[in-house]
């Protein structure tokens, strides 16, 4: 490096430790596709028994729980962030191997309070809509942990996860299209359609805990509704829209979210019924969302 007319040694650059986070959290996702792989029926070679169960928590809890809560923490610059993540990680490894009962499901749970704290920490520093959609959907991950720790069950738990990740990719679009003029008219629309799919995740657990399987499952149809309200919206007033006029990398990007708003409603439709087919294909729809 020249500098002053001398040349210095140039500075060794510090590795960062957040890779070493990243290393587990692409680990995750790749036993999760294998279990996902297992479900559609592959005769792939059996890594370890009831591995296909465990596909949803390990692309939900395991992989992209501790993806968001790293970038969250990386984002903060505040170390003790980093156990969210951490903890998220290595809990889905020991439910993985099955180490100690539900100790692992106590770490992804740890993790996941850790990053609310995170989320009511930053809507602290700044108050506006998209901070707090991000908030309750690391609430969301929360609660659908509490739920899977108490031995209700992943699917009761499932609805929740898919909040988490529903409100954190909406909330992250609303703060990128704060440029655009959105009609008040139409903000009505989106926090009627994030009303309507937060009721229903609210009345589902207790509806399929409580009443009987004939009952008209409310919780069910309010949150396909929301959905569907929130993935026309979106493709009508997400910057995306326009970006697809732009060329490159950018117009790449705004296509894919263009095409994930269309399966976001299919995913929509897909919650409507309550039998176990139509809920894989609405969770399959959503998460390829």
């Amino acid at each position: 490096m020249l500098k002053d007319g001398f040349i210095m040694p140039s500075q060794k650059r510090k590795f960062p430790f957040q890779v070493l986070l990243l290393i587990p959290a692409i680990l995750l996702m790749l036993y999760g596709l294998w279990a996902g792989l297992q479900r559609m029926g592959w005769a792939l070679p059996q890594l370890q028994t009831g591995l296909a169960a465990l596909h949803g928590p390990l692309m939900i809890a395991g992989f992209l729980g501790t993806l968001l809560s790293l970038e969250r923490a990386v984002a903060l610059r505040i170390r003790l962030f980093y156990l969210a993540p951490l903890g998220s990680a290595i809990g889905m490894a020991l439910v993985l191997m099955g180490v100690n009962g539900a100790m692992g499901v106590v770490l992804i749970t740890l993790g996941s309070a850790l990053m609310f704290v995170m989320m009511a920490y930053i809507v602290r520093q700044q108050t506006v809509p998209f901070t707090i959609l991000l908030a309750t959907g690391s609430a969301m991950w929360l609660v659908g942990n509490l739920i899977w720790l108490a031995g209700l069950g992943i699917a009761n738990a499932v609805l929740w996860w898919s909040g988490f990740l529903i409100l954190t990719i909406v909330g992250e679009r609303l703060e990128l299209s704060r440029v655009l003029h959105v009609p008040r008219r139409a903000q009505i629309i989106f926090w009627t359609g994030i009303a309507l799919f937060g009721a229903g995740v609210v009345l589902d657990t207790p509806e399929r805990l409580v009443l009987p399987d004939a009952t008209l499952f409310l919780g069910s149809r309010l949150t396909g509704l929301g959905m569907l309200v929130l993935a026309i919206w979106l493709a009508r007033y997400d910057i995306a829209r326009r970006n697809m006029r732009q060329t490159g990398l950018t117009r790449f990007i705004a296509i894919c979210l263009m095409l994930g708003y269309v399966w976001l409603g299919i995913g929509a439709r897909r919650r409507a019924c309550i039998t176990t087919p139509c809920c894989t294909r609405f969770l399959s729809a959503l998460y390829l969302a």
